[in-house]
């Protein structure tokens, strides 16, 4: 009688993946999370920034439109010491005589506490005819560690 020999053979060929693949996969996918990371920093922060911007625009805005008639109480001294832009003055401040800004504390609140705003007037073609010549009203809204600034301008009649 003849036996038979019934060896089962097993195949060894299982797939798996080495210790070596596994790191470097895990490498490579980390590569890729932190740029992503880097990138969504890098949009968060401009996300952030031009909301600032968009509402120190706002506030610059709402000053200037406060400003809907030329300015009552302008002195031809003022004019001359503070407004006239062919000396390079450097503007009367129209706080100085009524006119009030937004709410300092809502601002520093949203901008920072460096946020500053001003609004100031202008004799563009000099203070020789001051009460006929147009002035020039500026708001100014500066905020930020940069010194980032929005400024709104209009003339006055």
């Amino acid at each position: 009688m003849k036996r038979k020999n019934n060896i089962i053979t097993r195949k060894t060929s299982l797939r798996a993946f080495t210790v070596v693949e596994v790191v470097i996969t895990t490498a490579v996918v980390s590569i890729f999370i932190l740029g992503f990371f880097q990138v969504y920093l890098l949009i968060e922060s401009q996300r952030v920034m031009l909301a600032k911007r968009a509402y120190a625009s706002s506030i610059a805005y709402t000053n200037l439109k406060k400003i809907t008639t030329r300015p009552n109480g302008i002195t031809m001294a003022q004019c001359n010491t503070y407004m006239d832009a062919l000396t390079n003055k450097p503007g009367l401040d129209l706080t100085t005589i009524g006119y009030v800004l937004e709410t300092d504390t809502d601002v520093r609140n949203v901008l920072g506490l460096n946020a500053n705003q001003t609004l100031l007037a202008f004799a563009p073609y000099g203070c020789a005819n001051l009460t006929t010549n147009a002035i020039r009203v500026m708001s100014t809204v500066t905020f930020g560690t940069q010194g980032d600034k929005v400024i709104h301008a209009s003339f006055i009649k």
